[in-house]
């Protein structure tokens, strides 16, 4: 019985990774290239700069999402909870974000994707892990 509720519960939780890597995919997008961050400098675009269009970030998501997801599996994200300590949980995600964004660059970089933003990508490393850090901890309630 315990196993099968674990089971369903780590089902669960790969489901609730997946829609919060992809919503926050698409928030990073949001962020990045049409709310108020553009105007900072740190993420100001030049009046000249083009990039490129959601259709083409997301299209990433489908090695991202799966990619992400493998990670997040030999990072012990997916482990039974009842002897994990709250911080041992922030820190394998962190951990597993680390080599997603690293695995992820990688890709790119072989497909010679040489436009997507860097600032993008860091955007998604940081939002990501802020709201998986959430969703994590409101589980574990």
């Amino acid at each position: 019985m315990i196993k099968d509720n674990q089971k369903m519960f780590n089902r669960l939780h790969i489901v609730m990774d997946a829609a919060i890597i992809i919503i926050a995919y698409l928030l990073t997008f949001y962020f990045r290239f049409e709310s108020f961050l553009n105007q900072i400098s740190v993420f100001r675009l030049a009046p000249s700069e083009k990039y490129l269009t959601l259709d083409v970030y997301a299209s990433r998501l489908i090695v991202l999402v799966p990619l992400y997801l493998f990670v997040y599996y030999y990072t012990n994200l997916y482990t039974p909870k009842r002897v994990k300590h709250r911080w041992t949980e922030i820190f394998n995600i962190i951990i597993a974000n680390f080599f997603g964004i690293a695995f992820f660059t990688a890709y790119l970089f072989f497909i010679q994707q040489k436009d997507y933003s860097r600032g993008f990508v860091i955007l998604f490393f940081l939002l990501n892990i802020f709201i998986s850090d959430i969703g994590r901890l409101w589980t574990c309630m």
